[in-house]
């Protein structure tokens, strides 16, 4: 509940910045992100590599800075693998969904060519699509690096790598419980770090 009041609170806080905006850039994009795992309690869970898609709206405040609101969503198949007594393995078709507000420092090299770096912080969510397992909602962190380049004054393509970091508790669940009624938890804070690349149209809107 307090993760979803400060990201409610975080994205009011970004719609204030829509009216004093130079320009607003919509940013519909598809991409993939490679496979990971984790260690947890008796075992290993992995996440495999998988097709990536979402959209970004970014509220340009001025020539250097910009606040970017994001969702993305990869689709997915989650693994646990266990020694603890009664705990069964499991193979689950999933989606990783990440919901994030964020800063980025543009670099224009001219009216074409804007570098940028970015850093994000909101929500990661691993649901199964055979509702396995409930939803999982964890505090997540991020950061990109890319290229916006324009091919007019409304029309551009951005390209950029991510670097995504759900977050928890040391021996927090992360993952789910087998049909036996056995769980199986994280042992670190950052239980797994994904990295991929997307790529769409830039549709400036103001």
């Amino acid at each position: 509940m307090i993760k979803r009041i400060l990201l409610f609170t975080a994205f009011a806080l970004a719609l204030t910045f829509v009216s004093k905006a130079q320009h607003l850039e919509l940013y519909p994009f598809a991409g993939y992100t490679f496979g990971t795992h984790c260690y947890v309690t008796g075992g290993t869970a992995k996440l495999s590599d998988g097709f990536t898609y979402g959209g970004t709206l970014s509220i340009v405040a001025g020539q250097n800075n910009s606040v970017e609101v994001t969702y993305m969503r990869q689709d997915a198949t989650g693994t646990a693998n266990s020694i603890i007594p009664g705990f069964i393995n499991v193979k689950d078709p999933m989606s990783v969904n990440y919901i994030f507000i964020g800063g980025s420092r543009l670099f224009p090299v001219n009216d074409m060519v804007t570098p940028f770096f970015g850093a994000n912080v909101g929500m990661g969510i691993l649901a199964s699509k055979d509702n396995y397992f409930s939803n999982i909602e964890k505090l997540a962190f991020g950061v990109d690096l890319g290229v916006k380049i324009m091919v007019s004054d409304k029309v551009g393509i951005r390209l950029q790598s991510n670097l995504n970091m759900p977050v928890t508790n040391v021996g927090a669940g992360l993952w789910w419980s087998s049909g036996g009624g056995s769980s199986v938890g994280v042992t670190g804070n950052i239980p797994f770090v994904q990295f991929g690349f997307t790529g769409g149209l830039i549709l400036r809107m103001k």
